[in-house]
């Protein structure tokens, strides 16, 4: 294959030879340096794997399978241990049922929770903390899997408010369908289920007696400094206490 190239002189002229292939031509240093052709420029390509190629890669580092799928369950180990991610960080698009006056979103859960276990529900950067609690009938309807504020699903208002903004239901097919309502009227909300990063079990001796169904803010600062915690936190849930570390205490 003939090609024209241009040397520059040592005097700095351009100099052009044409139909050149396989020659010794003057070099600007001195000297000849054969010239051959202009070689092919290909783009490396990933997964070439025959190195005698001009698009192959060399050196090229041996990634765990999660580097190119992204997905949870390839991870050699997972930064929450065995409890799955439900749905790593996502925009969805959320669309108004005007029947019963509510916004709702859908998504294909990444793997099934687990059913008692805490999650981190954000909610547009904002954290809650969620049990997933498992099989519920509600008015009629089976729901496998729920997060959140029961009351409002489906805007029927069953339940307690437990104070979030959505509730997170696993409906009753095998594709691992999810939906979520709420009732702020934004067109999209960026929504992620993830677990919690550490989980202890507080003993019960340092629980006030006869505890039931709510706790001051008052009563889990003593608990908790009687647990050896220190500026501890109380969530919304009655069963979720946290302190300054972010660990999460459950009873």
């Amino acid at each position: 294959m003939a090609e024209n190239v241009v040397i520059r002189s040592s005097e700095g002229e351009d100099v052009v030879y044409r139909n050149v292939s396989g020659v010794e031509l003057a070099s600007e240093s001195g000297g000849t340096a054969t010239f051959i052709h202009n070689a092919e420029i290909k783009q490396a390509d990933w997964t070439q794997t025959d190195s005698t190629q001009k698009d192959y890669i060399k050196n090229k580092p041996d990634l765990a399978p999660a580097a190119t799928k992204g997905t949870y369950a390839s991870l050699k180990e997972k930064p929450f241990g065995d409890i799955p991610v439900v749905l790593e960080e996502t925009e969805l698009p959320f669309k108004e049922d005007k029947q019963y006056n509510i916004y709702i979103a859908e998504f294909i859960a990444e793997d099934e929770p687990i059913p008692g276990e805490i999650y981190k529900v954000f909610w547009d950067g904002t954290e809650y903390l969620c049990v997933c609690h498992d099989e519920k009938i509600i008015e009629g309807i089976e729901i496998p899997y729920w997060f959140g504020n029961q009351t409002l699903f489906w805007n029927m208002g069953l339940g307690e408010n437990s104070g979030e903004p959505f509730c997170i239901w696993r409906g009753n097919t095998v594709d691992g369908g999810f939906a979520i309502e709420t009732l702020e009227t934004d067109a999209a909300h960026t929504v992620s289920i993830v677990p919690v990063n550490t989980v202890k079990k507080l003993d019960k001796k340092y629980l006030p007696d006869g505890i039931g169904g709510g706790i001051s803010a008052a009563e889990v600062t003593l608990m908790l400094a009687s647990a050896g915690v220190i500026e501890p936190a109380a969530d919304e849930n009655n069963s979720v206490l946290t302190d300054e570390k972010n660990d999460i205490y459950v009873y």
